[in-house]
């Protein structure tokens, strides 16, 4: 039996692309969410040492998307097109539309028409964040939120169809690598070379005022990581991959009763999924769900567990700000509340 136990815990060699894909899918979401978790908040303190924490406090108000996505999830796991597929739905026009949103705003934060001042050191123009409007970057910014959190609603339930079951525990790997990858890449990497003191003190041997990549620019070029991977997507990818050449996969079968789908393993699991494209039907199941004590009992523990962390988590780093440290050096220390903020973000 030992044998069969250990080869259980391997990720299949079929389910390889499927893997890297979620992996990608994955790390392009994790892109804005360092944006609007990490870099905003520290460049708008950074930049501006008189923004108030009030200001980051409203602004903090463009991650609430990912708290709130399970209110709008029963929408998006009901309403889809049987000749795209169920998540493929979702996932192209969303990452189409955040591509295109990311390289828009990139264009207009290079051109001073959002977060003024951000990018000036880049134009030879003198660096002034202080008037910013927050509210704007609340807009901005949630809305880019809005749609990484229904992107990870697909991509979740996706996970557990285009991964063998021999797999399907690797799908939370794909989730924690993929995510943290685009986190760290749009957080403390971003923030590094976008330092004029970093990039002069181990880059330049002339220094200059500004560093080697800009906030505009930087989002711009994620735009178009996202619209390639959607490319990707459309052209090369189906939504059951490999469903054809290897019953590995479950596969779904219609039953007598019109309500009810069923999902077969290949292993002789059965599965029967009721009335899955009725959105009633899925907010009931809700509501039932929240009946239960032991949920009541975990959001309670989940509502009141980070309050002794929050104070250290929110102000400490943009307080070690105020008082003279370097925002490159401060990223890379902040890169170890990474993964406290991915397992906020997924709770």
């Amino acid at each position: 039996m030992e044998p069969n136990i250990r080869s259980s815990n391997k990720l299949a060699r079929h389910d390889l692309p499927q893997f890297f894909l979620l992996v990608a899918l994955y790390f392009v979401q994790g892109i804005p969410v360092g944006l609007a978790f990490g870099t905003i908040p520290f460049l708008l303190k950074s930049m501006a040492k008189e923004t108030s924490f009030t200001s980051l406090g409203i602004f903090s108000m463009a991650t609430y998307p990912y708290s709130l996505k399970i209110l709008w999830s029963p929408i998006v796991d009901s309403f889809y097109s049987k000749k795209i597929g169920r998540r493929r739905t979702w996932i192209i026009p969303v990452q189409l539309v955040s591509g295109v949103l990311l390289i828009l705003l990139g264009w207009a934060i290079g051109k001073n028409y959002i977060f003024q001042g951000v990018d000036n050191a880049f134009h030879g123009l003198p660096t002034d964040v202080s008037h910013t409007n927050i509210m704007s970057l609340v807009w901005y910014f949630g809305l880019l939120v809005f749609l990484c959190a229904t992107q990870d609603i697909c991509v979740d339930g996706w996970a557990l169809t285009i991964l063998s079951k021999q797999s399907l525990s690797y799908a939370s790997t794909a989730q924690t690598v993929g995510l943290n990858m685009g986190y760290f890449l749009s957080f403390t990497v971003f923030i590094s070379l976008n330092s004029s003191e970093f990039i002069n003190k181990y880059f330049r041997a002339m220094p200059k005022p500004y560093g080697l990549i800009s906030l505009g620019g930087y989002m711009q070029f994620a735009g178009y990581v996202y619209i390639m991977l959607t490319l990707y997507m459309i052209f090369y990818t189906t939504e059951n991959p490999g469903r054809k050449s290897r019953h590995v996969l479950p596969r779904h079968s219609k039953s007598q009763d019109k309500d009810k789908v069923i999902v077969e393993y290949h292993d002789g699991d059965v599965v029967s999924n009721e009335k899955t494209q009725n959105i009633g039907y899925i907010y009931r199941c809700f509501g039932k769900v929240l009946k239960l004590k032991s949920i009541q009992t975990l959001a309670l523990i989940h509502l009141v567990t980070k309050i002794a962390f929050q104070c250290n988590e929110g102000a400490t780093n943009l307080k070690l700000l105020e008082r003279g440290f370097k925002r490159e050096d401060l990223a890379a220390v902040s890169y170890t509340h990474l993964r406290a903020h991915e397992t906020t973000l997924h709770l």
